[in-house]
């Protein structure tokens, strides 16, 4: 899945038809963390055991019929200089 050519809006609705799963998707984002922050160096902390667990409880939420949100299943960033629960912050400092 190429995600840097869908808007949010379609990953999300190609989530809840089924199309791709939220895990395909969060793999298909991972990969690219990995390939580009060598160069970009925007990627501090990944936790990528948690959107993957993350995804798979989506997964089972849509499967399931239920709607798992108007968003789910599109990755996101979130600055390092704003305090997550349980994520290492740094502010991009040592």
């Amino acid at each position: 899945m190429n995600l840097h050519t869908q808007t949010a809006r379609e990953i999300a609705q190609s989530v809840h038809k089924q199309a791709v799963s939220c895990r395909e998707v969060v793999e298909a984002a991972l990969r690219h963390i990995t390939n580009e922050n060598n160069e970009l160096n925007a990627a501090i902390t990944i936790c990528e055991a948690e959107a993957l667990q993350a995804a798979a409880s989506l997964d089972q939420v849509v499967v399931a019929g239920r709607s798992p949100g108007v968003l789910a299943g599109v990755p996101i960033v979130v600055k390092d200089n704003l305090c997550t629960k349980n994520i290492q912050t740094t502010a991009g400092s040592q």
